[in-house]
């Protein structure tokens, strides 16, 4: 039953799983709590089955009238499905269902061991207890290396010479920038010249961050100018900021945010402005409405009529 309850209280206030760290450091510590509490209740280990089952029949009941790609029905015919299911429900059931078994594995374990070991572990001698305790050993190893990946600052990479070291007055930055509406956005800033032409990268969408791909597909543009990555409205570092409806205008409005803050942070009076796919359609809106904030446009997949793509 607590696992029922649980599982319906998690899918009801977190209807799209946890969207920052906070929450799923508290999902995470709370799913372990409970596993212990259930283990020391239960005296046995078929509580590291039957919690996490009600957990997930709570939760899938809770999701049921949630819409969107990791929250409807499982589909693993296809590789969108198949992301989906382990973006969604594999990652939240990781912050979950692993600390639930290993904390109801580890108290039901102590409850066992204060009562005496039983007639199989009796018969097994050392070895039984010895492989016993490797196993709760590294599942407890997991948890904490999943509790501290989760409490580490996000960063970006230096950008570094021939021999590894970094490049000498560069720039490589990990910021937030509010726009309009109080929304955070965030910039990765890479470039080794900080005096150098400013570019702004918009990703393609909606939806699509490419605060990683980019670092790797425009390496050596950092060479020339400062490149920034924008992680816009509902999207990678800002997916707090999600919103089922956003307008065209919002997500012109949030470019041009950027924008402001990359001239103010550079001094400049205009950048370049890059996107790619989805993120020409804000792109050229933004250089139409407010042309003397750039240098100029650079296009990739340009988008000319979503609706007819």
């Amino acid at each position: 039953m607590a696992g029922i309850l649980f599982g319906t209280l998690v899918g009801l206030l977190l209807p799209r799983g946890p969207v920052t760290v906070g929450q799923a450091v508290l999902l995470l510590l709370v799913s372990l709590s409970i596993g212990i509490g259930s283990g020391l209740g239960l005296q046995t280990r078929w509580a590291m089955v039957l919690l996490p089952l009600g957990y997930v029949v709570g939760f899938e009941v809770a999701w049921l009238p949630s819409a969107g790609l990791t929250t409807d029905a499982i589909d693993v015919g296809s590789p969108f499905g198949v992301l989906a299911l382990l973006a969604g429900r594999g990652f939240h059931g990781l912050l979950t269902l692993a600390p639930m078994i290993v904390g109801a594995a580890w108290s039901a374990g102590y409850r066992r061991q204060q009562a005496g070991p039983s007639a199989p572990e009796r018969r097994g001698g050392r070895m039984w207890l010895a492989i016993r305790r490797a196993v709760a050993g590294a599942a407890v190893v997991g948890v904490a290396v999943l509790l501290a990946a989760l409490l580490r600052p996000a960063s970006v990479p230096p950008l570094t010479t021939a021999d590894g070291e970094p490049v000498p007055g560069s720039v490589s930055e990990l910021v937030k920038v509010p726009s309009p509406g109080g929304i955070d956005q965030w910039l990765s800033i890479r470039g080794a010249d900080p005096e150098a032409p400013v570019m702004l990268y918009l990703p393609g969408g909606p939806g699509q961050s490419d605060l990683g791909l980019s670092r790797a597909l425009l390496q050596d543009l950092t060479g020339d100018v400062v490149v920034a990555t924008l992680d816009g409205r509902g999207i990678g570092k800002a997916y707090r900021s999600f919103d089922d409806d956003p307008t065209v205008d919002e997500a012109v409005d949030d470019v041009v945010a950027a924008t402001d803050y990359l001239r103010r942070r550079f001094d400049e009076d205009r950048i370049f402005l890059f996107g790619e796919s989805g993120g020409t359609v804000t792109g050229v809106l933004a250089v139409q409405r407010h042309p003397e904030r750039f240098l100029g446009w650079i296009g990739s997949g340009q988008m000319v009529d979503p609706l007819e793509t």
